[in-house]
């Protein structure tokens, strides 16, 4: 996939890119909403509040804000993509868990055709959000349910575990790696792209080690997005 071939489906989507400038993005989502809600956004990428996070991602699901929250991450989607179509094979059973609105996973069964996608999540916003999606790409061998995967059973078991920002920081508590590793397939292999630091990777390649699953390789995704710059880890690992 070529970045202008990601750019067409993340526009397709309805995100923009802002091309890294905070007042680009403003301007565009201050057409969309209020500038008093725009200072809120503001306030809650910044972090100063404790439940930022969840309000976020429950925001995200609804229409007005689904594409203004989601193009703050334009860059990182673009990268993803590329990455990820190189990355994944061509025939599957995927897994993306906490999914949130799914407009990644749409991206991926269509180039996927092949492979059957399951994305859950345990926000049911969200979850609406992502089939209502499936529209756009009219791909039947794509479902998502509302599920907390760290308390989820899943027959058929998948070929491959996707988080992408979802479960990532989950997976630094041995329970939670334990219960995601019973989802898999015994032979499966688990992509994370998270922004881990070096001692977070260390806990969670150790904790998925524990389940047989063991780091293949990692790669270093390099982003500039509103909120969101630096490097992002893409990560594999195998069960054997």
């Amino acid at each position: 996939m070529t970045p202008d071939q990601a750019d067409g489906f993340l526009q397709r989507m309805g995100f923009f890119d802002s091309k890294g400038s905070v007042i680009r993005h403003h301007k565009w989502s201050r057409s969309l909403i209020s500038e008093d809600e725009m200072v809120t956004l503001g306030s809650h990428f910044n972090g100063q509040y404790k439940d930022s996070e969840e309000i976020l991602l429950n925001l995200s699901a609804q229409e007005k804000y689904f594409e203004i929250i989601h193009s703050t991450k334009y860059d990182l989607f673009r990268q993803e993509l590329i990455w990820l179509d190189a990355a994944l094979p061509e025939e599957l059973l995927v897994a993306d868990l906490g999914c949130n609105t799914g407009h990644i996973t749409n991206i991926l069964s269509h180039v996927r055709p092949k492979s059957r996608f399951i994305g859950y999540d345990r926000l049911p916003k969200a979850i609406d959000k992502a089939n209502a999606l499936k529209s756009l790409f009219n791909n039947e061998k794509i479902t998502f349910e509302v599920f907390d995967v760290f308390n989820v059973s899943v027959s058929p078991k998948p070929d491959l575990l996707l988080s992408l920002q979802g479960i990532g920081y989950g997976l630094l508590s041995k329970p939670h790696a334990e219960a995601v590793c019973r989802i898999a397939d015994q032979e499966a292999f688990l992509i994370l792209i998270e922004k881990f630091s070096d001692e977070e990777l260390a806990t969670v390649t150790s904790n998925l080690s524990a389940c047989r699953f063991n780091l293949l390789g990692k790669d270093s995704l390099k982003v500039k997005s509103i909120y969101l710059t630096g490097t992002i880890t893409a990560l594999v690992y195998k069960r054997n």
